[in-house]
């Protein structure tokens, strides 16, 4: 199975927001990318599934709220949220409404590879357990709700920035797979959410020796589940 640069995985889903206009992606589709319910994705000539994040206010309320309900006149949590698959894995269910979308894009054909941000980083840890391929998320929210670590967390590595609020989101839930944190040295409260920070993050921290430079690490050498790197 083939490994792909955190480099070159970042500037891919960083391209995906901006088909069309994307001199790496534009000869390199293998289907018309999906855009529909407010879901988009790209597959590429390689086999890479990417999953940009939100792009617009509906997908904060279809997907990114969608674990909150209206209730006494504000919001608030219920346990009936959670959409349960047949795994058993306990999922936000705006993430999985998001996901479900994609995995019923492609069906029966799943890709070689997901690498997804934000929004698209919370869909690529559901669907990494469904297609049980590597999975690459930057600016991960937290999809899965339950303490325990599910049998196929190896093939997935988030990569978050210290301080970015979205990754402790939502906070009764968990990252699927490993975690690497990068320290960014900014003080004080600043989203630097977007790809092009995290992809200047990767720069700055290309000579730290927990981070690797592909993933996977090593063919066949999956990290374990809940891994953590400074």
């Amino acid at each position: 199975m083939g490994r792909i640069k955190l480099a070159e995985a970042a500037a891919l889903v960083d391209a995906s927001y901006s088909i069309g206009r994307c001199d790496i992606l534009k000869d390199r589709l293998a289907r018309d990318p999906l855009d529909h319910w407010d879901v988009q994705a790209v597959l590429i000539d390689d086999g890479t599934l990417l999953i940009p994040g939100s792009n617009h206010y509906r997908d904060y309320i279809k997907f990114n709220l969608g674990h909150f309900r209206f209730g006494d006149g504000k919001y608030r949590m219920s346990d009936l949220a959670r959409q349960q698959d047949g795994s058993g894995a306990l999922w936000h269910r705006g993430f999985f409404a998001h996901a479900k979308v994609i995995h019923d894009w492609l069906g029966d054909r799943p890709p070689k590879r997901i690498i997804g941000h934000s929004l698209g980083a919370a869909s690529a840890q559901i669907l990494s357990q469904k297609w049980k391929v590597p999975t690459l998320c930057f600016a991960s929210p937290r999809p899965h709700y339950g303490h325990h670590p599910l049998v196929d967390e190896r093939w997935t590595m988030n990569i978050c920035r210290d301080g970015d609020p979205v990754i402790g989101f939502p906070g009764k839930f968990r990252h699927v797979g490993a975690v690497t944190m990068l320290k960014s040295g900014m003080r004080g409260f600043a989203l630097r959410h977007a790809m092009p920070h995290y992809r200047r993050l990767l720069l700055e921290h290309a000579a730290n020796p927990k981070l690797p430079v592909h993933w996977p690490k090593g063919e066949g050498n999956l990290t374990g589940a809940g891994a953590k790197a400074a």
